[in-house]
């Protein structure tokens, strides 16, 4: 008799550990699923963040190398911009392009579209303190992005701005920047 209850007590505890190793599960996988969503949605929103700025160093990198004295210098500093942005195939970036000249800004480019860009997501991007005779180039973007999981939740959307700030190197295309 004694080894009929041994083997029931056993089988019990068995059974009680396996509700009780359900339970843990249930309270466990919730918690994990949030922490995977939030390092997924991390890792999008910090690589749209790292392609708008990329793309804006690179413009401005090539508009300080370009000939800023072309008409067609605005464009195709947006559009180097727009072509080493890797994540928006849309082309919903508004870009600002801006030839800074002795101070003063002397071509300016901002196309309409996107989120737009105000005076005060460009002024977040100053220029520094230039010698008399040096020439700058100012690109700034600015894109909505939004992140969402539609069964767990929707995301609302952000504006996301970035710019970037170059010394204009081509002193014989424009010979007063020195």
């Amino acid at each position: 008799m004694s080894g009929v209850l041994a083997w029931r007590r056993r089988r019990f505890c068995r059974r009680s550990e396996r509700a009780a190793v359900a339970v843990e599960f249930a309270l466990v996988v919730p918690v994990l699923v949030m922490l995977l969503i939030g390092t997924i949605t991390t890792g999008v929103s910090y690589s749209q963040a790292l392609g708008v700025t990329n793309a804006v160093r690179e413009g401005a990198r090539f508009g300080a190398t370009a000939n800023a004295a072309d008409a067609s210098w605005t464009t195709d500093v947006i559009s180097r911009v727009r072509a080493t942005q890797f994540d928006d195939p849309g082309l919903s970036t508004s870009v600002c392009v801006e030839f800074w000249q002795n101070g003063s800004m002397t071509k300016e480019s901002c196309p309409s579209g996107g989120p737009g860009l105000t005076a005060a997501d460009k002024d977040r991007y100053e220029l520094p303190p230039a010698p008399a005779g040096v020439c700058l180039v100012r690109v700034v973007a600015a894109r909505n992005f939004t992140i969402s999981a539609p069964p767990l939740f929707s995301g609302t959307a952000r504006k996301l701005v970035r710019g970037s700030v170059a010394r204009y190197e081509r002193t014989d295309k424009v010979p007063s920047c020195a």
